[in-house]
């Protein structure tokens, strides 16, 4: 492929359009946000601890279920990039589940590395303790200990946005994956933060637009619902126009958890709760898409293979 830099980005917007890894998007959105609401819902009739059980549940199922739509879109992606062809959702959920532990691990694993950095520097800098000499080491140290952290912080803030592309493309472990996302950000920082910039604020404005647009849908319903059902039902529509919250658990959360409702009410609920979490996947599919399509035309920029270098990995 020919196209490179700048171009590759505008041209992971038409990679984004593609219907095909819309469904695919939607799908896999809608699936994952909806267990999440129903092992939510699942907490919230039973007590405390029952109510901390299913909400870590969900958020683990949120985690994995999300890593591996995010790493089939890219799959997808980087084929659609490189050959032109995206393949099928078959083949790409067959590549994201052998190679789940990376899109899994490899971004919490670089997480807990730099937490790790930050605990080494405060037991290094015990020495700033000791009188009259200790003020001189953490003197010295200061400016290469700020060199140290700046470029951690741009390996995770702005390196992570390599790690799919990078397994999507080579198929490498966790560790593997690390190596790759700090030598690229060796090589290209100037590059990586640019396109991630440029991909982030065309996001956050299509975003916004979209947002805006489906939380006016909902409200409009919910009003219409209210006029016309009665006002009962305001019991589950409670949380919506103060601020909907745009997790699956938000559209009527405080609900479940009052034990006067009938079960129909609370089944409701539920339904209310699963549907949001359709919607939701629905208003995420395009800016999520053209995330993992963007970091992906970042690492065919970035990368020494490049857009005409190495080919996809053909086998999980």
């Amino acid at each position: 492929m020919k196209d490179k830099g700048l171009t590759l980005i505008l041209k992971a917007i038409d990679v984004s359009l593609d219907w095909r890894k819309l469904i695919v998007a939607v799908a896999g959105l809608a699936a994952t946000l909806g267990a999440g609401a129903f092992l939510m819902f699942l907490g919230s009739r039973t007590g405390a601890a029952g109510l901390f059980l299913f909400t870590l549940v969900g958020f683990i199922v949120l985690w994995v279920g999300l890593s591996l739509v995010y790493g089939m879109l890219t799959r997808m992606s980087y084929l659609h990039l490189t050959r032109g062809d995206a393949g099928s959702w078959q083949e790409a959920l067959g590549y994201a589940v052998a190679h789940w532990a990376s899109l899994v691990f490899t971004g919490l694993v670089m997480g807990l590395a730099l937490l790790g950095i930050f605990l080494v520097e405060v037991i290094v800098l015990l020495l700033g303790r000791i009188p009259y000499l200790g003020e001189l080491i953490a003197s010295l140290a200061f400016v290469p200990l700020t060199l140290l952290n700046a470029f951690a912080l741009l390996v995770v803030v702005v390196g992570s946005w390599l790690i799919y592309p990078i397994i999507a493309a080579e198929g490498t472990g966790v560790a593997g994956t690390i190596q790759r996302v700090v030598a690229l950000v060796r090589r290209s920082p100037g590059q990586v933060v640019a396109y991630v910039a440029i991909a982030m604020i065309a996001v956050l404005f299509a975003s916004w637009i979209i947002f805006a647009i489906g939380y006016g849908g909902v409200a409009l319903t919910a009003v219409a619902t209210l006029m016309g059902a009665g006002s009962r039902l305001g019991r589950l529509f409670g949380g919506i126009t103060p601020g909907m919250g745009m997790s699956p658990y938000g559209f009527g959360a405080m609900p479940y958890r009052a034990t006067s409702l009938p079960f129909t009410m609370q089944l409701a609920g539920l339904i209310y709760a699963v549907g949001l979490a359709v919607l939701a996947a629905i208003w995420m599919a395009f800016p999520v898409l053209f995330l993992m399509s963007a970091a992906t035309a970042t690492y065919l920029s970035v990368s020494e293979s490049g857009a005409e270098g190495a080919p996809a990995n053909e086998n999980p």
